[in-house]
């Protein structure tokens, strides 16, 4: 059964435009479930909800329950949802047999990447909000604007910073978006957890979306943010393009079939062969069925036909009466490409499930085994000079349209081909083979392009061996300078030599600051325990982020009672240190009487939102070791004030006293 998704339009070509909506749009795209769109605008959103029993997702500020979209209905479960992560939860769970949002446990990193990389847009929402007032229907947009000058206090058009002050914010923005590049810089592949995207990579993509429809794709403001980060966030949106929108915006779902049970299954449903160059018959995919006329078509021509007849009111494969001459180009175009087979082939082989591998062998005989059809020494690079000059030619073709697609602005027929050859070939060969990297290296880059334009459419725990030496605060400069342990950065970008720092002399390196330390342990000795298991290093740094920006309470408590736990020399430090920055007396930092009761219960409250998004998995990693840490922290601090620290154990269930005890055994010599 269809879900239904219930989305908010804009008056753009694009129709869906907000980053908190397109989070669930990518989600029911990439899990490939069949769903159609409801629009809602801004005031019918209440109502609306209430209507359908779909509960708020907060309450405002006078207390009163807040109604917001992305929903969902999935009639298969009769359930009303709202909040994007809540949905997420719900997609992951329903439909287990679909790509995951939220793998390998990963929940609360994704939910503390979603609020620290949220929290880098603070400078950006005075730029963009007005902006996005008039890309919005009348209805929405006097909603819109009501609710946006309350809060902002002033008109929406006097929102937007200028002169000195509008660049100083914008360059605020680039700054604290390259924080969320270096995350990002991490991962092994082109998303958060490598290769595949997840809840992280569609909050930020739904942000990137949202600059690119309100400021517009010619606009200064979007070309600047392309630009950034060697263009991070437009390589982000385009690498998730596929999962966009299909096209013609259909609402379809894939279902898998192995090669050797193709025949019977067009047999059995009646989906007719397609005919081979001798004129014999032949049951191929790809093959849709359309419940809502019971008709299945196969042959990828015969299906945009169909689809271009049964839609008329969607982009048509085949604009300007061109079927006639798309159809020769697709005949052009496989006539001339021959070369790469015998290089592809193999390597398509080796990437099939056993079934459909011993399929391909039996099909794809050429009179010589898969392994015996790859070519060597002079016959490869003559072979694969040829595929080259026949990509060559059809470049030729292309160039002429002089446009970004064969026909212009516009994909048609033509551009799914040949995009659909180059996805082959790059998932065939892998992205970071040489194969693929030739490819995109030919014809001034012009491959690549092209199908980047069409993607939519398409310590201890390691068991190392150590010994702690201890450093006076007031020796920690001087003895870094000495042995060259790089120094770490201040917020004002001053330098700070601080510890932890590490000498490994294995390698003969010093390495300072917690986190360079473990990703340098987990390089250097890869064959024990993973500090960031399932390349989950980028949300792993956004969580430590999340949860250093949102514990500010404890400290007035704690750090007078760090002081007076610390050796004469340290301590003449510690109190200059913290005095200036403080601008008052430690003593007088520490709240007493209906202050101290606020402030502690704020402590409370700070633990408990980063109890909702404490990583549960079965082995420790980077975050269990900062929680530790400073659960630790507090524990031999408060000791002096045991309530305190039995007022922390007792908090949310025992599960800050229980995280410290699991990890009693990686204390070794503290």
């Amino acid at each position: 059964m269809t879900i239904i998704f219930y989305d908010i339009p804009s008056a753009t070509p694009e129709k869906s435009w907000s980053a908190n909506l397109w989070r669930t749009r990518f989600h029911l795209n990439y899990k490939g479930l069949s769903y159609k769109t409801e629009w809602v605008e801004y005031p019918d959103i209440e109502p609306h909800c209430i209507k359908y029993g779909i509960e708020p997702t907060s309450n405002k500020p006078d207390g009163t329950p807040f109604y917001t979209l992305p929903a969902i209905h999935d009639p298969s479960t009769g359930i009303y949802l709202s909040d994007s992560f809540k949905i997420a939860e719900y997609l992951d769970k329903t439909y287990p047999d679909t790509p995951l949002i939220l793998p390998n446990n990963t929940h609360s990193l994704q939910i503390a990447f979603s609020d620290a990389f949220t929290s880098k847009l603070d400078a950006l929402w005075a730029f963009i909000l007005p902006v996005a007032n008039t890309r919005l229907n009348p209805a929405s947009e006097v909603f819109f604007r009501r609710t946006r000058e309350a809060a902002f206090g002033k008109k929406l058009e006097d929102v937007i910073p200028t002169g000195e002050e509008g660049a100083a914010q914008w360059a605020k923005f680039k700054a604290a978006l390259g924080d969320a590049d270096r995350w990002y810089a991490k991962s092994p592949g082109p998303f958060l957890l490598g290769d595949k995207p997840s809840w992280g990579d569609f909050v930020a993509a739904g942000y990137a979306i949202w600059w690119k429809i309100i400021f517009g794709e010619d606009s200064e403001q979007w070309k600047d943010i392309a630009s950034w980060h060697g263009g991070r966030w437009k390589d982000l949106v385009d690498n998730l393009k596929e999962f966009i929108l299909n096209y013609k915006g259909v609402p379809y779902k894939t279902e898998w079939v192995e090669y050797p049970d193709i025949a019977p299954l067009c047999k059995k449903l009646g989906i007719p062969p397609t005919t081979k160059p001798d004129g014999s018959l032949w049951y191929t995919l790809p093959a849709i069925y359309d419940p809502s006329t019971k008709t299945y078509v196969s042959d990828s021509i015969r299906i945009a036909e169909y689809l271009d007849k049964r839609h008329p009111e969607t982009p048509k494969a085949f604009p300007h009466n061109t079927e006639g001459l798309q159809i020769a180009f697709t005949e052009a175009f496989t006539s001339t490409l021959v070369a790469p087979y015998p290089f592809v082939l193999p390597a398509v082989f080796a990437k099939l499930n056993p079934p459909s591998q011993e399929h391909f062998r039996y099909q794809r005989h050429m009179g010589k085994t898969v392994a015996e059809m790859l070519p060597s020494g002079e016959e490869a690079k003559a072979g694969w000079a040829k595929f080259e000059s026949e990509l060559g030619k059809i470049d030729e073709w292309l160039v002429k349209g002089g446009g970004k697609y064969l026909l212009g602005d516009k994909p048609s027929w033509g551009d799914f081909l040949v995009a659909s050859y180059l996805i082959w070939f790059k998932v065939s060969w892998g992205e970071d083979s040489k194969e693929w990297k030739d490819i995109c290296s030919w014809h001034d880059g012009r491959w690549k392009t092209r199908l980047d334009n069409l993607k939519e459419f398409i310590l201890n725990h390691k068991s190392i061996p150590y010994k702690t030496e201890w450093v006076e605060y007031p020796d920690i400069e001087p003895l870094c300078m000495k042995l060259g342990i790089a120094p770490t950065h201040k917020e004002d970008g001053s330098l700070w030599y601080t510890l932890p720092a590490i000498y490994d002399p294995s390698t003969d390196t010093y390495v300072s600051d917690s986190l360079p330390i473990a990703e340098y342990l987990e390089k250097t000795y890869p064959d024990t325990p993973s500090i960031f298991p399932h390349n989950t290093y980028a949300l792993q740094v956004a969580f430590t982020e999340a949860w250093q920006a949102n514990l500010t309470a404890p400290f007035v408590f704690m750090l007078p009672l760090v002081h007076s736990k610390l050796n004469s020399a340290s301590q003449r430090h510690f109190r200059r240190t913290r005095e200036v920055w403080f601008g008052k007396k430690i003593e007088e930092l520490t709240p007493s009487g209906d202050e101290a009761i606020v402030c502690w219960g704020k402590f409370e409250t700070e633990l408990g939102n980063a109890d909702d998004t404490c990583w549960e998995i079965d082995q420790p990693s980077w975050v269990d070791f900062l929680v530790g840490s400073y659960l630790l922290w507090f524990k031999r601090v408060l000791d002096g004030d045991k309530q305190r620290w039995k007022d922390v154990e007792a908090w949310h269930g025992g599960r800050w006293k229980e995280r410290l005890d699991n990890l009693k055994e990686y204390l070794g010599d503290a």
